[in-house]
């Protein structure tokens, strides 16, 4: 790369022949007037939380809690003697005047699987319902609100009856397994509280409607009750049916104490007992220790835990644009995110700490689970995606991913696979599925940037992910010997079609065994940075990279992608021709990056230059997949980060707008139902967090993208956002906690702070190809930091000497000061999310819904 030299920041001389600009010095509290708008935002996040002046009536609508492990959702049902029983995520009330409907408080736990085994292992390892609390009450319901707030993440609201009146409050504890639930009544209503266990085992060929696999139901539920003073205790516990194969129980517990006859305040937790828990335990003694220390805590302390972790997360970034109801529902996706995860917590499931009857009740590695971790790292959110690494390594370290690949040969030693649920991977299988969830966790370390993170987690399942290239690759392609190595015949995940070197597992090698010998070098070199007081395994790191020949002998002699003027090709001799409602063929482009949009240098094997490649096949995919069949949720967010990567901002930005606003698909509480919500129906089969999860993402791909230490602010800026944008230390890969400001189609301001020090960094801002119009600044103030221009990228330049604490600020010459206030809020679209008349988005969906 060529660079020109044009100005040296801080102390040091200009270049004679370039351009020169003024240097302020910038005040000592140059952070904190950034932070100075934190609050602004906390009132922001007042006007995206939902509102439910609707009464929910199903998981679709109800407000929800969680912690990553348990959670509840918040609906109203009639009574189980009134035929509000069991419902498989569809309507549970019908609302009518003679209802004796009351809420109901699904609970669930994250990491209750069934262990069972049955003969078609592609079913198995299924989530386990827990039940739900009946909130009874002395009067009819005669209506009631309920509001979300994301700043405290808890629901409050006030229910009335034709008895009196009752206030409540209800939370998830962000960091022990508990939920507070409090209710304070007025007039001669008196509220209290039921729990009801669900017994079964429920596999998705029931939900389908479809034959069942011949699982049977688990044993009832063994339930005790005590009363001591004003306080009961419900204990109950659900072993496993353990001639099926499965073993260990669970236990539910809840203790309702009753101050006086208007207020009660319950605590409620589920304890585990199933793998990988120990199952020789009895979960009830670790249920009864939770009560026991929260009613020792108390009310107020428990609160005040609760809000304190809350309030530490919100400000580790924020974002606003003009387009409120998209904001809105990032904010909620961002809320739903930390609700699903915790450090120390299970891996996010398809259903995460909730529970609905659904097709989809566990892990899915072909799509779904990569999806679910693409905004944690851009969000500056690290803590919540670390269960992903800490469980790739629990499976690596038990032998289940070596297990996986079904061959006991010492030769096949090293190798592991994953299936599309988690099972072993079968004859035909894709190879390319470990590494795809490998790649999630190599951007996590690489965001967080540290020899730990790539050598103790990332390394270990990347040899295995590599190490089955070594036997499914072939010098076979169509029946010919060739000098080269190739992907066995086989069809295109989820697309039909494919044939030699499918694009998917092909890109997948190329990738993987790159990353895997690129990583070696690094670690030998000791080129990573290291977290002060921690280390890696250095004597593990090596055995692992004893590898590393054989992954670059075989990486040198892989055939490469086939490219076409259409692209990359499905296959060989294959164009892209069917559409497909997977986007593993765009995998190559985005995220794995080979072929960056900076690249002008030409392809090998074709004409097309490498900063095309993506732009075709892009184009291609639209053109055959849109005018196909792309009925999916998750089908858009990917293509709208691809259009962002090469700087469509309108094709980004309505690949985002055409989930938000899909009413049969986003529910009203920002849930993603991949089914008919028509209360009527059976096909209500996912609650699937992976789309929603991946149109957060898609947002911030619009204000953010970086590779290695390339940084691109704003790359990709719609007319939508035609007042501006801004974002406050979104997180870059390396490392970098950056923050940006634009106006109409003008740069304000963008602020980079360097936490590892990796270098040189390459920052590609918009609106601005003159350096000589730029303010340069630096945190400290003597740093000696070096900005060049990127020779034939106008707006790109490279820093050098930003060292590890420091920060610099670019803005234009004369510009004020950085704010990050946010963007004016469109008052037709103040809490959009919810259920409530005032939402347009409720009342499409009760008109198309019919509820």
């Amino acid at each position: 790369m060529s660079v020109v030299l044009l100005l040296v920041v801080a102390g040091a001389a200009t270049s004679a022949h370039a351009p020169t600009s003024s240097i302020v010095s910038p005040p000592s509290n140059f952070s904190a007037l950034l932070a100075r708008h934190a609050m602004d935002f906390r009132f922001k996040w007042d006007d995206d939380e939902g509102r439910y002046d609707y009464l929910p009536t199903s998981w679709l609508t109800g407000p929800f809690t969680g912690n990553g492990v348990i959670g509840t959702v918040l609906y109203f049902c009639d009574p189980p003697d009134k035929g509000g029983a069991a419902s498989r995520g569809g309507l549970c009330w019908k609302g009518n005047s003679s209802s004796e409907a009351e809420l109901r408080i699904e609970l669930g736990r994250q990491d209750l699987y069934s262990n069972r085994n049955p003969t078609d292992n592609f079913w198995s390892g299924i989530r386990l319902p827990v039940g739900y609390v009946r909130v009874v009450t002395k009067g009819k319901l005669l209506g009631g609100t309920l509001s979300l707030s994301l700043w405290d993440a808890e629901v409050v609201g006030t229910l009335m009856t034709s008895a009196g009146n009752i206030s409540l409050r209800i939370f998830t504890h962000a960091t022990q397994p508990l939920t507070l639930f409090e209710s304070n009544c007025s007039g001669n209503e008196e509220a209290a509280v039921v729990f009801v266990a669900t017994t079964r085992c429920v596999n998705r060929w029931d939900v389908a409607g479809l034959v069942p696999c011949g699982m049977r139901p688990n044993p009832p539920a063994e339930c005790t009750t005590t009363t001591e003073e004003a306080n009961t205790t419900t204990i109950c516990t659900q072993a496993m049916k353990e001639d099926e194969g499965d073993r260990g129980s669970f236990a539910t517990a809840i203790v309702a104490m009753r101050q006086d006859p208007g207020r009660l305040t319950a605590y409620i937790t589920t304890s585990s007992a199933l793998w990988p828990h120990d199952v020789t335990t009895d979960p009830r003694v670790e249920a009864r220790s939770i009560l026991t220390h929260a009613q020792s805590v108390g009310n107020v302390r428990l609160r005040q835990e609760h809000c304190a972790w809350w309030h530490s997360f919100w400000p580790l970034s924020f974002l606003s644009i003009p387009v409120t109801r998209v904001e809105g529902f990032y904010y909620i996706e961002m809320y739903k995110i930390a609700s699903s995860s915790r450090e120390n917590g299970p891996m996010k499931d398809e259903i995460g700490p909730w529970y609905v009857d659904t097709e989809w009740p566990g892990y899915w590695y072909d799509l779904n689970s990569e999806l679910t971790y693409y905004p944690v790292g851009a969000s500056n959110r690290l803590v919540l995606g670390r269960n992903l690494g800490r469980q790739f390594k629990l499976n690596v370290d038990n032998g289940h991913l070596a297990r996986n690949v079904l061959r006991t040969e010492p030769t096949w030693n090293g190798s592991m696979s994953i299936g599309a649920s988690g099972n072993g991977m079968q004859v035909g299988g894709q190879p390319g599925d470990l590494v795809w969830i490998t790649s999630d966790l190599w951007a996590l370390c690489e965001y967080e940037f540290n020899a730990t993170c790539h050598a103790d987690y990332l390394l270990p399942v990347l040899r295995g992910a590599v190490g089955i290239f070594e036997h499914y690759l072939t010098e076979i392609r169509n029946g010919t010997k060739t000098d080269q190595l190739h992907v066995p015949q086989s069809n295109l995940p989820n697309c039909g079609g494919g044939g030699w070197d499918n694009s998917f597992d092909l890109g997948a090698a190329h990738w993987g065994l790159h990353t895997f010998v690129s990583l070696c070098e690094a670690i030998e070199q000791e080129s990573l940075p290291f977290v002060p007081g921690a280390d890696f395994d250095r004597a593990r790191a090596a055995e692992l990279c004893g590898f590393r020949s054989a992954a670059a002998l075989m990486l040198s002699k892989l055939a490469p992608l086939q490219i076409s003027d259409t692209g990359i090709n499905a296959a060989w001799e294959t164009p892209f021709v069917q559409p497909c409602r997977h986007f593993d063929h765009l995998l190559p482009c985005n995220p794995w990056e080979m072929y960056p949009t900076w690249n002008s240098n030409s392809t090998p094997g074709t004409s097309l230059p490498t900063n095309l490649v993506c732009t075709r096949t892009l184009d291609q995919f639209y053109t055959i997949t849109w005018g196909g069949h792309a009925d999916c949720t998750f089908s858009y967010p990917p293509v709208s980060q691809m259009s962002a990567s090469i700087g469509r901002g309108e094709a980004a930005w309505g690949n985002i707008t055409r989930v938000t606003d899909w009413v049969t698909s986003i529910m009203p509480n920002t849930m993603d139902n991949e089914g008919d919500p028509v209360p009527s129906s059976k096909q209500i089969v996912n609650i699937d967090p992976c789309a929603t999860a991946a149109l957060a993402d898609s947002v911030q791909y619009m204000m953010l993208q970086s590779h290695n230490a390339r940084i691109q602010v704003f790359p990709a800026v719609p007319e939508a956002w035609d007042k501006g944008a801004v974002f406050f230390r979104l997180r870059a890969m390396r490392a970098f906690l950056v923050s940006a400001r634009i106006g109409a189609k003008a740069l304000k301001w963008v602020q980079i702070e360097s936490i590892a020090g990796a270098q040189p960094v390459i920052v590609t801002v918009p609106f601005q190809t003159n350096v000589s119009g730029l303010s340069v600044e630096t945190l400290p103030r003597d740093a000696k930091v070096i900005l060049s221009h990127v020779a034939e990228q106008p707006t790109t330049f490279e820093i050098h000497g930003l060292e590890a604490g420091m920060t610099v600020l670019i803005r234009p010459l004369g510009s004020s000061m950085p704010d990050v206030k946010p963007i004016e809020s469109n008052s037709s679209e103040l809490k959009y999310w919810g259920y409530h008349p005032d939402s347009p988005r409720s009342r499409a969906f009760n008109e198309c819904c019919g509820h």
